[in-house]
């Protein structure tokens, strides 16, 4: 088809491709510690499961992760040459990163993540109902504009009942959620 002025119409500018996310554990390097003894497998597993815990993976309390790690880290032994690269790209697999939540105000972004990860353990354990709420939690919150400083307060917006604010007054005073620990610790 021509346009009136006899040139052929601009093509449309192909929409950008979103970049796949790199896949859990991708950013570990390739990494081999040598002469290790099944007796080093356990502070070795509390060692890559902090690693883990540093680069943003939902790790659970050390005693759950070091059971979860070891067998990964006894299954990755050759010999006395262990592939940590391997380890931490499975404990990665298992664990995912946590939850980034966009919000309004950067300060309400982890308590935010929290309630949707939360969300997404009520969906696995077939508790759609909590599911729904707590994922509405997290969008009250990460629409709101100014940080969150207490559970009270944040009842004040929709969606966000007496329990999910004592909730948030747990993970603002812990950093976390005993119930999402409580998920995060099953084995």
């Amino acid at each position: 088809e021509e346009s009136e002025d006899g040139e052929a119409p601009a093509a449309a500018a192909p929409s950008p491709k979103k970049a796949k996310p790199a896949a859990p554990g991708a950013e570990f390097a390739a990494e081999v510690r040598t002469d290790v003894t099944q007796p080093m497998l356990r502070d070795i597993a509390d060692e890559l499961s902090e690693r883990l815990r540093a680069a943003g993976y939902n790790v659970p309390e050390a005693a759950a992760a070091r059971q979860q790690l070891g067998p990964i880290c006894i299954q990755s032994l050759s010999g006395t040459d262990l592939d940590v690269a391997a380890v931490l790209k499975a404990g990665a697999e298992q664990w995912k990163k946590k939850a980034e939540v966009e919000c309004e105000n950067e300060g309400n972004a982890a308590l935010a993540g929290a309630f949707l990860e939360l969300s997404s353990f009520e969906f696995k354990k077939g508790n759609s109902m909590k599911g729904v709420a707590y994922k509405k939690v997290s969008k009250a919150l990460s629409e709101h504009a100014t940080a969150i400083t207490s559970g009270k307060e944040a009842t004040k917006l929709a969606n966000i009942g007496k329990s999910s604010g004592e909730k948030i007054d747990q993970f603002l005073e812990t950093g976390t959620i005993a119930k999402l620990e409580e998920y995060k610790n099953e084995v």
